[in-house]
């Protein structure tokens, strides 16, 4: 029997963030449509630091450690820069058979990633 994934759900959940919570913002109206990083992200519920540690939880990755440790990134990671991963609230995750995979607040925003697609 194979163990069931996690989600970003319950990397949420073991972060300490209420189940009601998550309800009620899967639940609201003016957020049909959006993924739940970006409801929690628009909603305060949790900053910035706290969505990317719930990625990591699952298993992601960025740049931080190999650039604080004088190790050159790939090229691609080199390119995105920390303020393109605020412009366009972005997180760099990994690169993955010589593409760069990376998180997005809105991944059905086409023109952030055609920006991004262009850059890196």
């Amino acid at each position: 029997m194979s163990k069931p994934t996690a989600t970003l759900r319950d990397a949420l959940l073991a972060l300490g963030v209420k189940d009601d919570d998550l309800e009620a913002l899967l639940s609201w109206a003016p957020y049909k449509g959006l993924g739940l990083a970006e409801r929690v992200y628009r909603s305060g519920l949790v900053g910035d630091h706290r969505i990317v540690e719930a990625f990591a939880t699952l298993g992601a990755t960025d740049a931080t450690a190999q650039v604080l440790a004088g190790t050159p990134p790939p090229a691609a990671l080199g390119a995105f820069t920390r303020a393109l991963a605020d412009k366009h609230r972005a997180l760099p995750l990994a690169i993955e058979k010589r593409r760069l995979i990376v998180a997005l607040l809105d991944p059905s925003d086409t023109h952030t990633l055609e920006k991004l697609s262009f850059t890196c």
